[in-house]
Parts: structure tokens; sequence; C-alpha cells
């Protein structure tokens, strides 16, 4: 994928195939820098391209960013997407309060994973004393069954709770 300059502070792509893209990374090369000022902040945008949403940004603070493709599950076709860059001033991307989106979030979706299966469990627990849970080993296994039935329906069915 290659990007076109589309003025002197923003660049284009388009993406063919937005549903074969789960997660994308963006940025800067090795020794590269941006003015101390400047971040670069990534969109995406269907046709016909006259809006755009945010995806994420980065900086000389943060030179890479991972996320997942926020269009998962928005798009009904699989028409292309165009992706762009834009250079923007460090005051405007902390407006934007996106410092802490990406690949950090995640975390949060375990955390409700590692919750939905603890509540799972203590509905089985036979334990009377506190702080102790005596669950049979069959229930892991039902819950786990479960988990994968629904991957397999969605595999962002667990983004969405």
């Amino acid at each position: 994928m290659m990007f076109h300059q589309a003025s002197p502070s923003q660049c284009v792509s388009l993406l063919e195939s937005p549903q074969q893209v789960t997660e994308i990374s963006f940025f800067l090369m090795p020794g590269m820098s941006l003015p101390a000022d400047v971040g670069a902040a990534l969109y995406y945008s269907q046709a016909p391209y006259t809006e755009w949403e945010l995806v994420g940004a980065i900086g000389n603070g943060r030179q890479s960013g991972t996320w997942r493709a926020p269009w998962t599950g928005r798009l009904h076709d699989n028409f292309p997407i165009q992706l762009g860059a834009s250079l923007e001033s460090l005051d405007t991307l902390s407006n934007m309060d996106i410092a802490s989106s990406g690949v950090e979030d995640r975390l949060e979706y375990a955390k409700k994973i590692a919750m939905d299966l603890f509540n799972y469990m203590t509905s089985f627990s036979q334990s009377n004393q506190p702080g102790m849970m005596l669950v049979p080993t069959k229930v892991f296994d039902d819950w786990l069954s479960r988990f994968t039935r629904k991957f397999a329906i969605d595999q962002n069915f667990f983004l969405h709770s």
C-alpha cells in the first residue's frame, strides 16, 4: 500500500480489502523524528471519502502504535476505504484524548474476559469458606467451550460487551 501526498501535511492511501485487516500499525521509521510540537494522526474514511474517523496518533514521545481496525464490523460490504495520515499540532492531538488508545486498551478487554470466567465459575462454587472457591473442573471446560463457540461466530464478540 502506497501513500500519496494530498497536501504539504497530509497523505492518503487506498485500502482495497479492509475486511482482511484486523489490526493496523502506524510508526515512525528508525532515526526519523517530527518537529517537537507536531504529531502524526491516522484516519480512515469510507466512500465518498468526505468524513474521516480517527484511528490513532503517534509522535516523538510515542513513535509507534497498533490499533484494532476500527472499521471491523462497521462495513457491510468490502468496499475500499482510504487511510489518511496528517501532521497535526500536539495540542490538537492531546484534545482528542487518544493518548492511551491502542494496544493498551486490550488489558480492559482481557479483564472483562477474566471477570466473565470468574463470575461463571463462582455461580457453580460449592465452598462456604470466605476466599475459597470449590468448582468442578468441568465448569471451566464448559466456559471455554462456550467462549470458543461465540468466538467462531464473531471474533470480536468480547469487544461489544
